[in-house]
């Protein structure tokens, strides 16, 4: 997961001072990749039925504070 793969790459800066091995670094890399994928993959659907969804709300008279999560 990108969460594992954060993990591992903070590892070795919480440990010692020689700074990422090249595995490290590596799974940052990944986890970059795998987190932008995600990112593009659920952005667009995320975002749209979230705006379809506010505006129901506010068609229906439901209470709402600005800045208040769902």
């Amino acid at each position: 997961t990108v969460a594992q793969r954060l993990s591992f790459a903070g590892f070795g800066s919480r440990t010692n001072a020689y700074g990422p091995t090249p595995a490290q670094a590596d799974a940052l890399r990944l986890a970059h990749e795998q987190f932008e994928a995600v990112d593009a993959e659920l952005r667009g659907p995320i975002e749209r039925e979230l705006t379809a969804l506010r505006t129901a709300l506010d068609a229906a008279g439901v209470p709402w504070t600005p800045g208040r999560e769902l």
